[in-house]
């Protein structure tokens, strides 16, 4: 294999493609990154099985064709103290790897290449589905705060993504909060997507061009002309989401100012991860709650003026952190929060956002 290539442009990918290889066993091929060329293009690939990604470079001047496994990171670190604007020649030589700029080579040794590069293993049967960037991108950001990081039970590490043929719902649920957010689509079929909240933060940064999303049973892929992502749909039973919202209608409705709760809120999280909350005729108490070992005395009240028209006065205890976030993301002007009963969750709700959250034991 031998090429020229611009520095930067090689640099500026590598550098994406650093995050996807293998980390936990580096003697494995897949804790390098692969470079092949294909007569009129330079393909760059990584994967640690579990997600990965390829990048297509046309703007470069293939002279042999062939493919290369290299060390990210020491690759990157040689790509840094090399000129801008200066070609680089990339050549495979024997048992060894030449990176030379000028009169500045580095050589580095190959790879064992005799191992199987675990890449996406099957695009068979892969069908589109009919969303855009930024409908995909909202999505998952509205529902990212509820998937937790560390849960035993792989299903509260995911995020759901299930498609109907009139509207595709993401969800995310941390045992302690369940959100859902709706987008109104045309799809051909119904199926569902079980993505990590790893590939959720990685699909984040790729939503900036104009891609395609698409699915099998093995695999949900974006792609567009420059590159190709891939992760796995994890073989799970997602939690019935549906089976655990109330049966029953609430027994009171309130509609509620965004900004306005937001900001009372805030105020108690300076001092306490916990508020307890009185919805009175005429006004919202806001008081903050002392957590057990918490050392500080310190407290704060607060209220605000709110014509709000229920027959009977109710209180909350809730986690700040879990309204908060939701407030954060609902782009609407109001919300309403429904409230059940003493003790059980609550939901507060927009047009096509909605979350579930559980109340603190009194």
């Amino acid at each position: 294999m031998k090429l020229l290539i611009d520095r930067k442009k090689v640099e500026n990918i590598i550098s994406i493609l650093t995050n996807y290889v293998e980390k936990k066993d580096l003697t494995s091929i897949n804790s390098n990154i692969q470079i092949k060329t294909l007569d009129d293009s330079l393909l760059l690939r990584a994967s640690d099985t579990e997600i990965g990604i390829e990048y297509k470079i046309k703007d470069c001047q293939i002279i042999e064709n062939g493919e290369i496994f290299i060390n990210p990171k020491q690759f990157n670190d040689i790509l840094k103290v090399l000129k801008n604007d200066v070609l680089i020649k990339i050549e495979k030589d024997n048992n060894c790897i030449n990176i030379t700029q000028e009169k500045t080579n580095f050589t580095l040794a190959l790879f064992q290449e005799d191992r199987q590069f675990n890449f996406i293993e099957n695009e068979n049967n892969k069908s589109e589905i009919k969303l855009s960037n930024s409908e995909f991108s909202k999505g998952i950001k509205m529902v990212n705060n509820a998937i937790d990081n560390s849960s035993l039970s792989m299903q509260f590490n995911c995020c759901y993504i299930e498609i109907a043929k009139d509207k595709c719902s993401f969800v995310g649920s941390d045992t302690k909060r369940l959100n859902v957010f709706d987008i109104y689509v045309n799809n051909n079929e119904e199926s569902k997507i079980i993505i990590t909240k790893r590939a959720v933060s990685e699909i984040s940064k790729l939503l900036n061009e104009n891609v395609k999303f698409y699915k099998n049973n093995d695999y949900f892929i974006i792609e567009n002309d420059n590159f190709k992502f891939f992760t796995k749909n994890i073989n799970l039973d997602f939690l019935r989401y549906k089976e655990i919202l109330p049966p029953q209608e609430a027994s009171i409705k309130v509609s509620l100012n965004t900004k306005q709760i937001l900001n009372e809120l805030k105020k108690l999280n300076v001092v306490s991860s916990r508020a307890n909350i009185v919805f009175d005729n005429n006004k919202i108490i806001f008081s903050s709650i002392k957590e057990i070992n918490q050392l500080s005395q310190s407290s704060v009240k607060t209220e605000i003026e709110n014509n709000i028209n229920i027959n009977n006065n109710f209180e909350i205890n809730i986690t700040n952190k879990h309204i908060i976030d939701y407030l954060n993301e609902n782009d609407e002007e109001n919300f309403v929060i429904e409230y059940f009963a003493q003790n059980s969750p609550i939901i507060l709700k927009s047009t096509n956002y909605y979350a579930l959250i559980a109340v603190n034991k009194n």
